[in-house]
This record gives structure tokens, C-alpha cells and sequence, in this order.
């Protein structure tokens, strides 16, 4: 997410699970320039996860397998993501001691279409009116040449549901469909916040709030602040002056809240 004022920073968010039961994780934030929606420091940003993850798992062996919800990119960004992020999440884990390399799958996840799911008749819906929780589609609508489908994870409060597409554009661990499919749902069970499931799967959701915290992050005694109006002219390089003092000015947390959900 970011500004679209010139001058101002986009900031990119990675959180990670570190327990065996997929309910605690680690957030990591960085300013980066505007407009940017590849991760630039994905490598360093891994490297603090997997340092979370051994400092709560003492003396345990290294995970080889990784799960990577990727949210905030279009379909032709895809390509984009594979040759540039993926390589980054190998790297960090090689450079953190993994030895003998990961097994990688990436699910692209959004909900930025215009397909809605609805029951075939009034005895399948929910009190809302809506496909009940769980309901999958992966064929018919989707691709027939990609692995790709729709979760309803949530139960609508009010109005039409919109399900998430999820797109998987690589799969090291050979997943089946539908248990990649049940993972994906479950993790939209243990969202902190909620006592239900949520419209998104835990992790990503932990993202954007880790995204929201950032513009927070700027010493409240400098001029860093991202609420006034951003100016629409600007010569390019005052802009780029204006947007490095932004990325030099961002804060790390403090060490005690890193290896906490300070997020949630």
C-alpha cells in the first residue's frame, strides 16, 4: 500500500508463522519508493522472519517446506513475481543456514474481481443469503490451463459476499488441490481479531495491518507526516530527495515488539 502523492513512500509488509499450530506470527515493514508493488527488500525482510521463527523454536530442525500468500499484485505482474520475488525467498533461506533448499508454493491471493457466489437454493444458504462457508469453485469459471479458485472463507453480515480468487503459480510441495484448498481456509480461522473466519487467509490479513502501522512509524518531531495533502507538483528530483528522507526516516521497532503480534 502507499501514497500517491509525489514524494511520498509505498510500504511493503511480510508476516510469517512462527508456532506449530499457524496462530502466531511476526510482522516485518519497510518504506520503499512510490508506486512500487514488488517487494524490494523481500530477502532482508525473510531473513528477520526465519530469525523470529529459531528464536521461538530453539534446538528444532529448519522447515523445508514454505507457504507464500502473495496479496496486492494483477495478473500480469505474475511473471514479476516469480522471477524476482521467489529467487529472493530462496535466497534468504539459504543465507539463514536451510540447507538443502525449500520446497516453495506461491498462491496469489485478491479480491479485486467481479464474480460472486451464490447458492443453488434457499436450504444451501446461510441466514444472509449467502454461500455458506467453505464453498470452493474451482472449475467451470476458472482457468482451464492454470491451478487457480474461489474460497468462500467468511459468512456475510449484510449483502453479497465476495470470495477469494486464489491463484497458484508455484508449487514445489505438490499440494492437491483440495488440500491446499482446506489449508487456505483453515487459515482464515485464526485470525486474532475475529472469532469467526475471515474473508482472507490470517497471514494476509496481519500484512495489511503491519502496512496500515507503518505510516505511524516516523519520528513525530520530524516533518514525516503522511496525513497532510501530498503535493501534486513537484520536480522529479526534489521528489526523489523528499521521498529518500521518508525511507531514512522510517523507524525499526523496538526489539521487544518484534518477536510479538503487536499488530493485531
Amino acid at each position: 500500500m502507499g501514497d500517491e502523492g509525489l514524494g511520498r513512500p509505498s510500504f511493503a509488509a511480510l508476516t510469517g508463522n512462527i508456532d506449530m499450530t499457524g496462530c502466531r506470527y511476526v510482522g516485518v515493514g519497510r518504506a520503499q519508493k512510490t508506486r512500487q508493488e514488488m517487494i524490494q527488500d523481500l530477502e532482508g525482510m525473510v531473513g528477520q522472519i526465519i530469525a523470529e521463527y529459531k528464536k521461538a523454536n530453539p534446538g528444532k530442525k529448519p522447515f523445508t517446506s514454505v507457504l507464500y500468500f502473495r496479496d496486492g499484485v494483477a495478473e500480469n505482474q505474475f511473471k514479476t513475481v516469480i522471477e524476482e520475488e521467489l529467487p529472493r525467498i530462496r535466497s534468504a533461506c539459504v543465507k539463514a543456514g536451510i540447507k538443502g533448499g525449500i520446497k516453495l508454493t506461491c498462491v496469489i491471493v485478491g479480491k479485486r474481481h467481479h464474480f460472486r457466489l451464490f447458492p443453488a437454493d434457499d436450504a444451501s444458504a446461510d441466514r444472509t443469503g449467502n454461500a455458506p462457508p467453505g464453498t470452493v469453485i474451482d472449475s467451470v469459471i476458472t482457468s482451464p490451463v492454470e491451478f487457480d479458485f474461489y474460497l468462500q472463507p467468511h459468512a456475510g453480515l449484510l449483502g453479497t459476499s465476495r470470495p477469494v480468487h486464489c491463484n497458484v503459480i508455484a508449487d514445489d510441495n505438490m499440494f492437491t488441490p483440495d488440500d491446499l484448498q482446506q489449508l487456505t481456509f483453515n487459515l482464515c480461522h485464526v485470525y486474532a481479531r475475529s472469532t469467526r473466519s475471515v474473508s482472507l487467509p490470517a497471514p494476509v490479513y496481519y500484512a495489511h495491518l503491519v502496512c496500515s502501522r507503518a505510516n505511524h512509524r516516523f519520528d513525530p518531531k520530524g516533518n514525516f507526516s503522511l496525513d497532510a495533502p501530498a503535493p501534486r507538483s513537484l520536480r522529479k528530483e526534489d521528489a526523489d530527495r523528499r521521498l529518500q528522507e521518508f525511507i531514512n526516516a522510517f523507524m525499526p521497532l523496538h526489539p521487544n515488539t518484534q518477536s510479538v503480534m503487536y499488530f493485531q
